[in-house]
């Protein structure tokens, strides 16, 4: 009749000393320092702790026990490359800006993430663990430089009632371009767009048009000289015949 050995695996944190026999049961060791085991197990040496100083831009988030291994985070100034079992395994320092250049970075608690580009917006900050996600502005809606807002701006409404039209139509990374109507002018300018229009001033009879009214200027009226008319709508006074 053949022999049958059951073996058994004992509890986190040891290590088998004398696995059993017929006679006798397995015995168990603690793991030593600077080992650990996180599962039962039938192997003779524990698992040695991760060191996290092998990188240079790593700290220990939680220090190995006997029934876990150490956790490392990325120093300050450093960002996570590869993430194993929710511990970082290396890290990078962050770039310095060269001169002429700004930052595209925005800090959310103790990490530093890379802002979503034009035409975005941040969906989930980074962490350690993972780099932050973007997505598209919606319809309607635009983001003109990196960022690290939640939401797009909204596209700005050319109001015909307020005397504007559209000059250039909004993009996901560039607002609406307002003008003025034909007959109106811009009162209100702001990063090259009109904001509110005015319409052009009408002539009384009695006066001509000195200066027409532009995009961006009011007409001029004058008074005609005596021996001379106009109905408010002439470029210059007519003779009385």
């Amino acid at each position: 009749m053949h022999e049958i050995k059951l073996l058994i695996f004992f509890s986190t944190g040891s290590r088998v000393k004398t696995d059993c026999t017929e006679f006798r049961s397995t015995s168990c060791l603690p793991c030593l320092e600077g080992t650990y085991m996180n599962q039962p197990t039938g192997l003779k040496d524990c698992f040695p702790c991760t060191n996290c100083n092998t990188d240079p831009g790593l700290k220990i988030k939680t220090s190995c026990t006997s029934t876990s291994d150490t956790v490392c985070e990325p120093l300050e100034g450093f960002y996570c490359m590869d993430v194993k079992d929710k511990g970082c395994e290396a890290a990078q320092r962050h770039r310095h800006c060269e001169p002429g250049q700004y930052i595209t970075e925005y800090q959310t608690g103790n990490e530093c993430c890379p802002m979503c580009p034009p035409g975005s917006c941040v969906k989930t900050n980074c962490t350690e663990f993972r780099s932050r996600s973007c997505l598209p502005c919606l319809e309607g809606t635009y983001m003109n430089q990196p960022t690290e807002r939640t939401q797009c701006f909204p596209c700005t409404n050319c109001d015909a009632g307020s005397g504007l039209k559209i000059k250039t139509s909004c993009t996901s990374t560039s607002d609406t371009v307002c003008e003025p109507l034909e007959g109106f002018y811009c009162m209100d300018v702001k990063d090259k767009c009109c904001m509110a229009a005015q319409r052009h001033k009408h002539c009384e009879p009695g006066q001509y048009i000195s200066k027409k009214g532009t995009a961006s200027t009011d007409t001029e009226c004058s008074d005609c000289t005596d021996g001379t008319f106009s109905n408010g709508t002439f470029t210059s006074c007519q003779p009385h015949t």
